[in-house]
């Protein structure tokens, strides 16, 4: 449910239906760069929305925002793994500003990237992922999200 600044429940029908297929395309080279490995990535999601606000319904089917960037891979011993990385989310969605579904964002996002993985061959996995998100601004409504 939406709710107000109060935590009350506001008085709107909203459903979104999203199905996305998100092929990711890596690319380890045998380059080395400060000790890892040098990667390239590119992921392209192709997108199927629905939204529903108050009896009004719209659908979009294609392309998102298509997300790549290079990365440094290493393998600090046989269980602890990194990923050091700097991700570009290109807007490559269909976008615009009047409608009630948008498979894109309509603006440019840097993101660099950091994870980690414990991998025992025992049984135990720990992983984790931080990111950032710079959001740059979205020439359609002027504005900058974030």
């Amino acid at each position: 449910s939406l709710r107000d600044n109060r935590g009350d429940k506001v008085p709107v029908d909203f459903r979104v239906r999203a199905n996305s297929v998100a092929p990711r395309l890596i690319w380890v080279t045998e380059q080395r760069v400060l000790g890892g490995s040098l990667a390239f990535h590119a992921l392209v999601p192709l997108v199927d929305l629905k939204v529903t606000v108050n009896g009004q319904s719209q659908s979009k089917q294609g392309l998102g925002d298509i997300i790549f960037g290079p990365a440094l891979g290493f393998h600090h011993s046989e269980k602890l793994h990194s990923i050091l990385a700097l991700d570009f989310i290109a807007p490559s969605g269909e976008y615009d500003g009047g409608d009630l579904a948008n498979i894109g964002r309509n603006y440019w996002v840097i993101e660099p990237v950091l994870a980690v993985s414990f991998v025992d061959p025992n049984g135990l996995n720990v992983d984790a992922k931080t990111m950032y998100d710079f959001n740059l601004r979205n020439d359609a409504t002027d504005y900058r999200s974030g």
